[in-house]
């Protein structure tokens, strides 16, 4: 488990940057889901700006990036 943790936490960082992006781009009303949305730019921006936050984090610097994370939630 323990010589797993890193490739864990990319691959958890990896997948909640990709929904960040997904929403934010559902957002930008050019990505249809079930149904239509209306554009909208601040909601846009936000998860455009979450998945930033989320790609800046590094396993190197667990504790900081801890931190970062409830900052984020």
């Amino acid at each position: 488990m323990l010589e797993n943790k890193e490739k864990s936490w990319d691959d958890d960082k990896f997948q909640a940057a990709i929904r960040m992006k997904e929403i934010s781009e559902y957002f930008s009303g050019n990505r249809p889901l079930t149904r239509g949305v209306e554009k909208n730019e601040q909601y846009e921006a936000w998860f455009s700006n979450m998945e930033k936050h989320i790609n800046e984090l590094t396993y190197a610097e667990a504790t900081s990036a801890s931190r970062k994370i409830q900052q984020l939630i």
